[in-house]
């Protein structure tokens, strides 16, 4: 919970304009499981205002993540491809819904790519961007298709 006081003196106390202080405090809690809490609190000698922010994340989101591994024929081609429309893929890749991170790694035979949504349906949604940019972009590479690791996200640093 962040807050900010503004305090001038007591709210018992005139002002020099001779009306009462009040001591505002703007609170702005951050819950992805309780959102939106709006609350009045009260403190002796001051008013307190708390307003509560939605984030965009639904109650109790659990994160997904999808990793792609590809090997095999056309791997290496396929990633020197994809090093080469990295522009392309990114913008492709910033269509799905939910995207909280993507990674693309070159391991020299191929490579590995890593996204992370705000849920399953956003991975399975990138599973179908990265099978059809490659379908447009990068058929005549004939590579082999990846291996897919996917699962709820347990811990992330970001």
């Amino acid at each position: 919970m962040a807050g900010c006081c503004l305090r001038g003196t007591d709210s018992d106390r005139p002002t020099a304009a001779g009306g009462r202080c009040i001591s505002l405090v703007v609170g702005v809690r951050l819950s992805l499981i309780n959102r939106g809490v709006l609350k009045n609190l009260g403190e002796s000698g001051h008013q307190r205002i708390w307003i509560g922010i939605e984030t965009l994340l639904p109650k109790e989101t659990t994160m997904y993540a999808v990793i792609r591994t590809y090997l095999g024929t056309g791997a290496r081609r396929l990633f020197e491809r994809l090093e080469e429309r990295k522009t392309d893929v990114e913008a492709a890749l910033r269509t799905v819904p939910g995207l909280v991170s993507y990674t693309l790694l070159n391991t020299g035979d191929g490579g590995t790519s890593v996204t992370v949504c705000t849920d399953k349906a956003g991975s399975d949604a990138s599973l179908k961007v990265a099978r059809e940019w490659i379908q447009k972009n990068a058929s005549d590479i004939h590579a082999d298709p990846p291996i897919v690791t996917e699962g709820p996200v347990v811990v992330q640093i970001n």
